[in-house]
């Protein structure tokens, strides 16, 4: 009798925590995370303006802004 009791009122318990406690949503970035997409974003930048700063690069820029503007021959 007290088992059967026991287990019903366990049971009971279990479907009430059950239903109340809801996943964890991730939503967002962690520290780290964030830490590493910065890590990531300023890496790119700096070998972007590296391509960009490049000799031919730079002439062939160099000559498109002219161009635009007018100055270009």
């Amino acid at each position: 009798m007290h088992a059967t009791l026991i287990r019903s009122a366990l049971a009971g318990l279990r479907g009430t925590i059950g239903s109340t406690v809801r996943p964890r949503r991730e939503s967002g970035m962690t520290t780290a995370e964030y830490a590493v997409g910065v890590l990531v974003a300023c890496s790119l930048a700096m070998v972007m303006l590296g391509i960009v700063k490049s000799g031919p690069v730079k002439d062939a820029l160099t000559q498109t802004v002219l161009g635009a503007v007018g100055l270009g021959g």
